[in-house]
């Protein structure tokens, strides 16, 4: 890969260089291949926004059972 990462470990050991690699790739990405890949991240944060919602709905729940308990 353009950014010698194989996995998500690699990118987390030293995350600041990582970024700046990262960020370097994109940069030289053509404008379709950047159009795919801020569609993708869009998807994945919305997937994560979704995830959290339900995370704390579940909390929410959680808390109310226990407070009638």
């Amino acid at each position: 890969s353009a950014t010698n990462f194989d996995t998500l470990s690699q990118i987390k050991e030293n995350w600041f260089d990582s970024s700046k690699k990262i960020f370097s790739t994109y940069k030289n990405l053509d404008e379709e291949s950047k159009k795919v890949l801020n569609e993708t991240i869009k998807c994945l944060f919305n997937v994560f926004k979704e995830n959290l919602k339900e995370s704390k709905k579940g909390i929410k729940i959680k808390k109310v059972r226990e407070n009638e308990g």
